[in-house]
């Protein structure tokens, strides 16, 4: 329906970027190509290993941000989802900002003060 609000996640977004960048920015073409009244709101890219620096989401950032801006969906979200596992999530959001997107996908632990 027009009221949904679907996100497309590019699970281990880094990975594919390495392995097989072509299909990954295709993907991001196929989506930027449809209509604006038929368009999801936009990709989660994901970093499950947390394991990446800061400086190393730039590339591939900026190439999804530039697909989707070259068609006309500037107003498309682009989130990003890094897990904690070896304290570079937060160093990493912070750069990662600057290279287009425009919000963070995150959870709540319930533990913890």
């Amino acid at each position: 329906s027009s009221e949904s609000k679907i996100f497309f996640n590019f699970r281990d977004f880094l990975v594919a970027m390495e392995r097989s960048p072509g299909r990954v920015l295709e993907i991001a073409k196929y989506f930027a190509y449809f209509p604006k009244d038929e368009r999801i709101m936009g990709f989660c890219l994901e970093d499950p290993s947390g394991a990446y620096l800061p400086f190393q989401f730039e590339k591939p950032i900026s190439c999804v941000r530039k697909i989707m801006d070259s068609n006309g969906w500037q107003n498309g979200h682009l989130l990003i989802h890094i897990h904690k596992n070896y304290g570079l999530a937060e160093a990493s959001v912070v750069e990662a900002m600057t290279f287009g997107l425009t919000g963070v996908w995150c959870g709540i632990p319930d533990e913890g003060t």
